[in-house]
């Protein structure tokens, strides 16, 4: 709950045997409603996985995780460095109250890269089975106490719990500027909000007064769905085990026209200039700017599986044309190569460089 809140909505549950993959789309992915769906991990060899069996089946695998995330920078999105461990000995510091362990997180391990000893295992809920994985799954190992900074993710969310607790705080993006989004050309697949929902400034604490907060808590076996490009802050009641995947509905460009409608087109403009502007500086970009709609093309069918309509192509390419103040894109380069250049979601290394507004470096580009 944010209780300074307009209105505090606590997120509804239902239970999988009474949900079709027909009901979820209906009720809740078309119309951007949260919701916990309980028992349909049951089914899936992830749910067994626990602290103690990942520690015996994966603890001598090499992990990189986050660190200084006890600090006012990190739970505003700002910045966060990388320490090198294992999964075991990050586990065991956990387990042992070991005080490195109170400003780390194993956070957004790719599974079927890192640890190919279990990437075999099943990881999707029949409720998304049928639809579209945009990328996961990832594990993520959390101290208890652990605030995870408010952000958006451009796909639909899937944030499963396999050991301990967690509660949860969703706020749609009909308040995006509400909270206060990290400057454009910020690296990463992610916006973050550079706003700490539990000690906000005055001011941010008087504008939260008009958004609606959608809250719950999440426990083993529960399957929290988070919408698109809406607001999500995540703690830890516990330490424990969670998995989160990535993915949009089936179809041609169906996921692409849900996000170019608002509310969440004003969300996804601002994610997509983020993106113009990690690029801007590389020398590619003239080229990318010259063959845009072939770039854009290219782009979203990597990263979301869609074939962008012609109109959807426009529509991007126009407030993209706006942001950077120009009503033509520039002529080719003489004797183009076949393929246009890739625009990339830039992100680096670490997170604390002292870059300014670009610090916003990480190991990964996905977060929850």
């Amino acid at each position: 709950m944010i209780p300074w809140a307009k209105e505090n909505r606590e997120i509804p549950r239902t239970h999988t045997s009474r949900l079709t993959v027909q009901q979820f789309l209906a009720d809740y992915v078309h119309k951007n409603v949260p919701v916990i769906i309980e028992g349909s991990l049951e089914e899936l060899d992830c749910r067994k996985w626990s602290l103690n069996f990942l520690k015996d089946k994966i603890g001598a695998c090499p992990v990189q995780c986050r660190g200084k995330t006890d600090l006012e920078s990190y739970r505003k999105g700002i910045k966060y460095c990388i320490h090198e461990t294992t999964v075991g000995e990050y586990i065991a510091d956990l387990q042992n109250g070991h005080k490195r362990s109170t400003s780390r997180y194993l956070a957004a391990q790719n599974i079927k890269r890192a640890f190919p000893q279990i990437g075999d295992a099943s990881f999707v809920p029949k409720f998304i089975s049928d639809n579209k994985i945009h990328a996961g799954p990832f594990l993520w190992i959390a101290r208890n106490g652990h605030y995870e900074y408010t952000h958006v993710d451009p796909d639909e969310g899937c944030l499963m719990i396999l050991e301990g607790e967690k509660s949860v705080r969703l706020i749609s993006n009909v308040h995006w500027d509400v909270l206060e989004p990290n400057a454009l050309g910020s690296l990463g697949r992610t916006v973050q909000s550079s706003v700490d929902l539990e000690n906000p400034t005055p001011s941010q604490k008087e504008a939260l007064k008009m958004v609606n907060c959608h809250f719950g808590k999440i426990r083993p076996g529960d399957v929290l769905y988070i919408p698109a490009l809406w607001w999500h802050q995540v703690s830890a009641l516990s330490n424990g085990v969670s998995i989160n995947i990535f993915w949009g509905e089936v179809g041609e460009s169906k996921f692409m026209k849900k996000i170019l409608e608002e509310p969440t087109l004003t969300a996804f403009k601002y994610w997509m200039l983020n993106v113009v502007e990690q690029n801007k500086a590389h020398v590619s970009w003239p080229r990318i700017l010259s063959r845009l709609e072939e770039v854009l093309k290219n782009f979203f069918l990597k990263q979301w599986h869609e074939t962008a309509s012609t109109e959807q192509i426009e529509l991007i390419k126009k407030f993209i044309m706006t942001h950077l103040n120009i009503s033509e894109l520039p002529p080719l380069e003489n004797n183009p190569p076949k393929h246009p250049p890739t625009m990339k979601i830039r992100g680096l290394l670490h997170r604390d460089r002292g870059q300014g507004k670009t610090s916003l470096q990480c190991n990964t580009s996905f977060s929850c």
